[in-house]
């Protein structure tokens, strides 16, 4: 009885609280509030940037396969010219056939006329500007040379290029290519442990032994030489880049989501290898077969 009696008497009272009281309340209550603005401010910019970065690991291997296969796709331009004909650590020029595109023939003079089908192509890496990051472009010619110049006919591989490309990088086009494709976006040269860059791409070629392993690095001073033996005999070519998440900015372009105090951004190297298709182990002094 006395305990529902005081039940009674204390809902029955009508006495308030204390100003005091009051603005202790409020107060605790407008830290509870902004605490809370700020948790879920933080936790939707963390989840962006998880997107972001997600979405720039997928657009990475994407971006990784286009290229490899591309590079598997090499073929000789004729019976005396290898298929990888100029080379630079951001760049590569070599023939292949790829795509549902067949290009036109022309003679390369090959034995077999139907082998005279080739498409000249170019992978280069190109600089981000004002705070963007690169991009992996190719360029593709679908008659690298018209058939009907007899100064074209039976080419030197070597001699191709030059007479489409003016220089490595960046591209200078004597002859406009059939079309141009971003094969990826978002992307960093990789850097060594001491800070300097890494090369996109590395070139090999076999080490003497048995068994031949495609091992021994071209070195880099053999990149820019558009007849030499080296380049001849590359088998394997690795690819390796940084993969960056990126963001529009307020006033507009495109830049690098970095982390504070992060220097450059990245979010994971990624590294593949493609071969050159007709390198033979067993034969490593005569690989690739072309040359």
């Amino acid at each position: 009885m006395r305990l529902a009696r005081a039940l009674i008497e204390r809902l029955a009272c009508e006495r308030g609280h204390t100003v005091m009281e009051v603005a202790v309340s409020a107060a605790i209550g407008m830290v509870v509030i902004l605490g809370g603005q700020k948790l879920l401010a933080s936790s939707s910019r963390a989840s962006a940037e998880v997107a972001d970065r997600a979405d720039a690991a997928h657009r990475a291997r994407d971006g990784m396969e286009a290229i490899t296969a591309r590079l598997r796709s090499q073929v000789c331009l004729n019976d005396d010219g290898p298929a990888i004909v100029r080379t630079s650590p951001t760049s590569m020029d070599f023939f292949s056939i790829h795509g549902s595109r067949i290009p036109s023939p022309v003679v390369y003079g090959n034995e077999n006329n139907s082998d005279d089908t080739a498409q000249a192509r170019r992978i280069e890496f190109r600089e981000g500007v004002n705070g963007a990051a690169g991009t992996i472009v190719e360029y593709v010619w679908d008659s690298p040379l018209p058939q009907d110049e007899p100064a074209t006919r039976y080419p030197e591989a070597a001699d191709v290029f030059p007479a489409l490309v003016n220089g490595l990088t960046p591209s200078t086009f004597a002859v406009p290519p059939t079309r141009v494709n971003t094969l990826m976006s978002g992307v960093e040269r990789a850097r060594a442990s001491d800070g300097s860059y890494q090369p996109i791409f590395k070139y090999f070629k076999f080490q003497s032994g048995s068994p031949a392993t495609p091992t021994l690095e071209v070195p880099a001073t053999s990149y820019t030489n558009t007849g030499g033996d080296d380049l001849a005999r590359i088998v394997r070519i690795e690819v390796m880049f940084d993969v960056v998440a990126e963001r529009v900015t307020r006033t507009g372009p495109k830049a690098v989501l970095r982390r504070p105090g992060e220097a450059r951004g990245s979010d994971s190297t990624f590294v593949n290898e493609a071969y050159v298709r007709t390198a033979d182990a067993g034969q490593p002094e005569e690989s690739p077969e072309c040359f």
